[in-house]
């Protein structure tokens, strides 16, 4: 029954690769008037076991359902 759920806040979305880059982007974000860079979220994510394909999936799929939006342009992102 574990599937890496659980983690802060809600918008848990089932994939842990999902949940990584909405916190990624919600604490980066949270420090950034521009918001949490794409290019930076994928070095900080690969470490851990995502693919580049993987955070990119991740991102359309979250920006998608409303969880995150894009500011200053397509690289930057916020949570919402």
């Amino acid at each position: 029954m574990q599937q890496g759920m659980g983690q802060q806040g809600g918008g848990s979305q089932g994939d842990p690769c999902h949940d990584a880059v909405l916190n990624y982007i919600k604490t980066e974000g949270a420090n950034s008037e521009v918001g949490a860079d794409t290019t930076l979220c994928i070095q900080a994510l690969v470490p851990q076991g995502y693919s580049d394909a993987q955070i990119r999936m991740s991102i359309q799929h979250l920006s998608g359902e409303g969880h995150i939006y894009s500011t200053i342009d397509d690289n930057k992102w916020q949570a919402c």
